[in-house]
């Protein structure tokens, strides 16, 4: 399960380790590797509490955030106080296609085994450990069906409640890169305004920028930026204050975005945020590829 996780994975700072129902470990990050001054073939296979703790004997689970979350099916937090300074270990949950946990995360502010000094998991490190827990409920919903629609609707709805927006859409460009159409969209108050959107790709400031840099845009204030200059009639008909703009980039090229709309109160999306919406996008796509490998069969 974890393979849908790794490129995501291998890309952080943080430590982390994920761990099948026996406790031993399937995937460590280079990170985490490194802290430990193993390679993989000496992590993987071993047993977490036998190459941490150096210890045959499982951890009780009232102290062990692995076995909490493997039972709670939920993201848990707790101080591992058999090793040195007792760090803040974040376990999530990694569901399988019919929603049971499979695996489990670890994530860890774990002290340096190098150094006589150790600090606990700062609160950077938890944001980063909610941040993955975010990543994981959102790919587990895009991945549960091999169904396009639903995947664009599921990642949508989740995009919006994650964010804290009142709309949010996704955008599929057509073969010839002439317009995009709203193929899924989450609103608080339902309009119907987005099955009549076309979005203009020529001469469009906004998404010529995004095609061309493949990176997020983010938008202050869409009713008057010269970058939605062309779109400015959607703007207002969905009244959109403020707007991230993420590329969904498969092979290369931009074959749609995302949408993240403020409406009636303008908003400062912050570089975390706009970070967290790019991994997340990158997960849409693994998801939309995998539908259209299944529907080509």
């Amino acid at each position: 399960m974890v393979d849908r996780f790794q490129h995501i994975f291998d890309s952080l700072t943080e430590q982390i380790v994920v761990l099948d129902q026996d406790l031993r470990i399937a995937y460590a990050n280079s990170a985490w590797l490194d802290r430990h001054g193993l390679t993989a073939s000496e992590a993987l296979g071993r047993i977490c509490h036998d190459l941490l703790l150096s210890t045959d004997t499982a951890c009780t689970p009232d102290t062990c955030a692995a076995q909490q979350a493997f039972d709670a099916g939920h993201p848990v937090r707790l101080a591992c106080p058999g090793m040195e300074a007792a760090p803040i270990i974040s376990a999530s949950p990694i569901l399988d296609a019919a929603g049971r946990v499979a695996e489990v995360a670890l994530v860890s502010g774990l002290p340096d085994p190098h150094t006589a000094q150790a600090q606990p998991a700062s609160a950077e490190a938890l944001q980063r450990a909610e941040r993955l827990d975010v990543i994981n409920r959102i790919s587990t919903a895009v991945s549960s069906t091999l169904d396009l629609d639903q995947i664009l609707q599921s990642a949508a709805r989740e995009m919006a409640r994650v964010f804290d927006v009142k709309q949010a859409g996704i955008i599929l460009f057509d073969p010839e890169l002439s317009y995009g159409r709203v193929a899924a969209e989450y609103q608080e108050t339902p309009d119907r305004t987005g099955a009549d959107v076309r979005i203009p790709l020529a001469g469009n400031a906004s998404m010529q920028h995004v095609m061309a840099s493949k990176q997020p845009l983010a938008i202050a204030n869409a009713r008057q930026d010269p970058l939605t200059a062309s779109i400015r009639d959607v703007v207002e008909m969905r009244n959109i204050e403020s707007i991230l703009i993420v590329p969904l980039v498969f092979k290369g090229e931009v074959i749609g975005t995302v949408g993240l709309d403020a409406i009636d109160t303008p908003r400062v999306f912050t570089p975390d945020e706009i970070e967290l919406a790019e991994t997340i996008a990158n997960q849409v796509v693994v998801a939309i590829d995998n539908a259209q490998l299944f529907s080509a069969e």
